[in-house]
């Protein structure tokens, strides 16, 4: 009876398992050579990998480095490598497209994570979205956050997208500010895209059944 009460445990636990992979983003944390000006930021070269939207202003992205994060009006602590972006007023928009698609994945789960933090100096409307995009540009998911405070540090916020396999072209992720003036920024980096797969049933019976046959094999 013990033995057959483990054996239901061990195949329900592997029933429930998934296996997560990262799905590679072209310069995740903004990285790529920037010409930055005096005041540490670069509005005018994109970051490789990404594709900027600015509909109210040129101030809508930039490029941003370390001295610029600790910069009086800004305080949003350590960047996560050299550089990161700052994303501002009501639409300023980035999007990273990975090289892989859908189809390739299969059925399972999207997470988008992405390390934001708020300028000191932040006044207005606080909001940024984080979605997971098709092929098309058009949003699967999102998560609009409504939480930070002015000066906060960076921290990880994220989005899921349970996805069929089915949906166009490859899979990208954004990021887009809804913030309604030019009196401080968002400063995000670190840009991360995850895929977890549930396993075919008959592959989960068969690492059920060879776990089963290795314990009953060391109870001999």
């Amino acid at each position: 009876m013990k033995l057959k009460k483990t054996s239901l445990m061990l195949l329900a636990t592997f029933a429930g398992m998934s296996y997560a992979q990262a799905v590679t983003l072209i310069n995740a944390s903004f990285e790529s050579p920037q010409t930055f000006n005096s005041f540490n930021y670069d509005r005018i070269n994109d970051p490789t990998g990404w594709t900027i939207d600015r509909p109210a202003s040129a101030w809508d992205v930039a490029a941003v480095n370390q001295a610029y994060a600790d910069a009086a009006d800004v305080q949003v602590g350590p960047l996560i490598g050299n550089q990161a972006l700052w994303v501002s007023n009501n639409g300023g928009q980035a999007t990273n497209m990975s090289a892989e698609s859908f189809a390739s994945h299969g059925a399972g789960t999207f997470t988008f994570t992405l390390a934001i933090g708020q300028s000191q100096n932040f006044a207005g409307v606080d909001l940024i979205t984080i979605s997971i995009v098709d092929g098309n540009g058009s949003v699967l998911n999102s998560n609009a956050i409504t939480t930070l405070d002015p000066g906060d540090d960076l921290a990880d916020f994220s989005v899921d997208y349970s996805a069929t396999g089915a949906e166009f072209g490859n899979v990208g992720v954004r990021v887009t500010s809804g913030a309604d003036n030019l009196t401080g920024v968002y400063v995000v980096d670190n840009a991360r895209l995850d895929f977890s797969a549930v396993p075919e049933p008959s592959s989960t019976m068969l690492l059920g059944l060879g776990g089963l046959a290795l314990i009953m094999r060391r109870r001999k």
